[in-house]
């Protein structure tokens, strides 16, 4: 992420990667789009967290809405998991579409065993 400038958290909830991301990458903007209500608890703890500058909150359905533009990466961070393979797949579509030339696609999932071990 050095290259990038600004980062779509795409499903981003409380904004945790993209500040996180934003702390150790100081040129780096982010955008955490998500869902009323979970959008304002973004917004708050990115203030929380001494971000409000640099991570801002665009609330939306990222299945069926438009999409914050002028992002050169994406992150889906633990999103995918929750979806079936024809959401999947057009969630993906979708961010190939928004991406510059050169854009970057950041996945991050967990898989967590029935134990949580």
């Amino acid at each position: 992420l050095s290259r990038t400038s600004r980062l779509l958290d795409i499903g981003g909830g409380s904004g945790i990667y993209a500040c996180s991301l934003c702390a150790h990458f100081p040129r780096l903007h982010a955008v955490v789009f998500d869902q009323p209500p979970v959008d304002r608890i973004a917004a708050r703890l990115a203030a929380e967290r001494g971000f409000a500058e640099r991570v801002t909150v665009h609330a939306g359905n990222f299945l069926a809405g438009p999409w914050p533009a002028d992002c050169d990466a994406h992150l889906f961070s633990n999103v995918l998991h929750d979806w079936d393979v024809a959401e999947v797949r057009h969630l993906l579509e979708r961010s190939a579409r928004a991406l510059p030339p050169g854009g970057l696609l950041v996945i991050h999932d967990a898989f967590i065993n029935a134990d949580k071990t």
